[in-house]
């Protein structure tokens, strides 16, 4: 070690020898001598000052490719036994120190004044550790075969990337961030090969809970924007760990078949902890963050909300801040070059707005954006492009069915009938109450449940009963604000309506109305007997397929017989993915009908995954 550290660990060396006389020293002064085999095992400082130079040295430049590095790489993979044990006692003994840091700092708070400079080291120490682990894996490293062969056998070895995985994990349950995020270059492009073995470790390390996971990457996030406040630290580091953790974030949702995106798009708090980033980002110590972030931060809500194709996720949205992110924004003092950098950012609330603008016809989130109108009218004045389109867009969207809502606060609310479609009863003579496994078909009692259950209803029940609830609000106010839309753009255009029966007494066609189309509604007269066209919009599976077909006939006695009632099959398309409902509509044919002359009979609330998704910002 004295030969070592006179030698070798010279401050006055010469950058570029650094890199060889470190190699020359792991080869010469530390593989001949074993370590102690036990990590639990103290060792003394000056051994551990000693080692931790040399390995900083031997990692000083940046990449395995780097031209002082690339001519020592063979020698390195020679001696990586010897320097994979030396890590391992370095990084129990580094370990240990932080755990004492973490049990005595206070999450929000600065350090103890006694620790500050103990806690300085020790983060260099581990920031250190990391660094080596990741550049051994081929951090930022180009394609050389001569790299290949050290980064196969450290990638090889048992324990390695372990290391990493469980240094992220202590990293984000650190509420004090005492060690920093170091960790987070291993969601680098160059180490892109390692990330199924990353989530699938990440997973083992939470215990096997997948909502776990998604909570620590979250937290990361959180935790790394908000150190500011009681930590002095580099901001390029901090902006430098956020783009890496979003890269990270933005990949798992992409994978929709992995556990970790699963969860992610779980995650009820997916959505605010985005946009406090860029909340903070907006607030001190931060000035003029670069424009790239806050395209990152918003393109991974804009996935989450392609992902999750609900109205939670608008709702979610609806209730953050995003009209004022968009609003401060404007007035950072960016340069013309920087805002170019802003279009990335720009496009992704395009498509927000747009989503919003579609999903405005659901009752919850009608309300919330009607809230925002008169921050949607300063930000139309304020903003330019194609940002000013969308938000006018959503500004004129919301101010129509506002007052669409307004119009059905005043009138008669819509009249249901009873699922049974041999059955008088309507809401307008008595209560009527939800199937207890669907939650969607009506009914007036237990007797009417119990014949339409053996004429249609079980197949159709089945299929409902797997259908996610939270593809659309189900509240009743919900479905009844609804039934008033639908009925409403129904008698717009009776040319619309079909009503022919064939010879068995069923309906031969179906209004389709697609509220996913840029004309809202869309609508269009479909033959029951034209296959295609009914398997473009999505269908049951074959074994509910058949009764939803017996399902559309006419009702009897839905009115009086001297209005000669007719009835109409109505199939809607709805902006959450794949949502359709089916219904039949009864109203008098005799006198042009108004919107309490059409009842209302649910036949099915269906989801299916579109083959593919309509946007209008895309």
């Amino acid at each position: 070690m004295h030969h070592l550290e006179k030698e070798v660990i010279d401050p006055n060396v010469e950058r570029g020898r650094r890199v060889q006389q470190a190699v020359e020293g792991w080869s010469q002064y530390v593989a001949p001598y074993n370590p102690p085999t036990d990590s639990s095992v103290p060792l003394p400082d000056a051994i551990v000052e000693i080692m931790t130079c040399l390995l900083d040295a031997t990692t000083q430049e940046s990449t395995l490719s780097h031209p002082a590095a690339l001519p020592y790489v063979k020698r390195l993979e020679k001696n990586w036994p010897t320097i994979w044990m030396w890590i391992q006692l370095l990084y129990a003994h580094s370990t240990a120190t932080l755990k004492k840091l973490r049990a005595i700092s206070v999450p929000g708070r600065p350090p103890p004044t006694s620790a500050k400079q103990l806690l300085e080291k020790e983060r260099h120490k581990h920031e250190l550790l990391v660094r080596a682990l990741l550049l051994f894996l081929g951090l930022e490293s180009d394609q050389e075969a001569s790299t290949h062969g050290l980064v196969r056998l450290v990638y090889s070895t048992q324990g390695v990337f372990e290391m990493v995985v469980t240094a992220w994990i202590e990293e984000a349950e650190d509420d004090s961030a005492v060690a920093g995020f170091p960790t987070s270059s291993v969601h680098h492009d160059s180490l892109l090969y390692t990330a199924p073995n990353f989530q699938k470790l990440l997973i083992a390390g939470c215990g096997g809970r997948s909502d776990k996971a998604a909570d620590l990457i979250l937290r990361r996030l959180s935790l790394n924007i908000h150190r500011t406040k009681w930590q002095k630290h580099d901001l390029r580091d901090i902006y430098r760990n956020l783009i890496q953790q979003m890269h990270f974030a933005q990949n798992a949702m992409r994978f929709r078949n992995s556990t970790v995106s699963d969860a992610l798009r779980a995650h009820p708090g997916f959505v605010a902890c985005f946009v406090d980033v860029m909340i903070c980002l907006l607030s001190p110590p931060f000035s003029t963050p670069p424009t790239p972030l806050f395209g990152l931060a918003m393109v991974s809500v804009d996935l989450y909300l392609s992902a999750v194709a609900s109205h939670i996720a608008i709702r979610q949205i609806l209730e953050s801040p995003f009209f004022d992110i968009i609003s401060r924004i404007a007035l950072v003092h960016y340069t013309p070059q920087e805002k170019a950098g802003l279009h990335i950012f720009n496009s992704s609330c395009c498509h927000i707005l747009a989503n919003m603008r579609q999903f405005a016809i659901y009752r919850p989130l009608l309300l919330k954006t009607g809230q925002h109108l008169p921050s949607i009218y300063q930000l139309t004045e304020k903003t330019t492009g194609n940002l000013a389109e969308g938000l006018l867009d959503l500004q004129l969207e919301a101010e129509r069915l506002v007052e669409t809502y307004k119009q059905y606060k005043r009138r008669p609310h819509p009249v249901f009938c009873c699922g049974n479609r041999q059955c008088i009863l309507t809401t307008d003579e008595t209560s009527l109450f939800r199937c207890r496994s669907c939650k969607f078909a009506l009914y007036c009692s237990k007797e009417c449940q119990q014949q339409d259950w053996r004429d249609n209803h079980k197949p159709l029940c089945d299929a409902m009963s797997r259908s996610d609830e939270a593809l659309l609000p189900q509240s009743s106010p919900d479905l009844r604000w609804l039934a008033y839309l639908i009925t409403r753009d129904m008698i717009k255009e009776p040319s619309y309506l079909p009503f022919q029966e064939d010879t068995a007494g069923r309906l031969t066609d179906i209004l389709i109305m697609n509220y996913r189309s840029q004309e809202r509604p869309e609508k269009t007269v479909t033959s029951l007997a034209n296959p295609s066209k009914l398997t473009e919009v999505g269908l049951l599976p074959e074994v509910a397929r058949d009764a939803w077909f017996r399902s559309l006939t006419p009702r009897r006695n839905a009115h009086s017989s001297g209005n000669n009632p007719e009835t109409i099959a109505v199939l809607i398309i709805l902006p959450s993915a794949g949502v359709k409902i089916t219904a039949l509509l009864t109203y008098p044919s005799l006198k042009p009908p108004d919107e309490h002359d059409v009842h209302v009979t649910w036949i099915l609330l269906e989801y299916s995954q579109p083959k593919e998704v309509e946007s209008e910002s895309r």
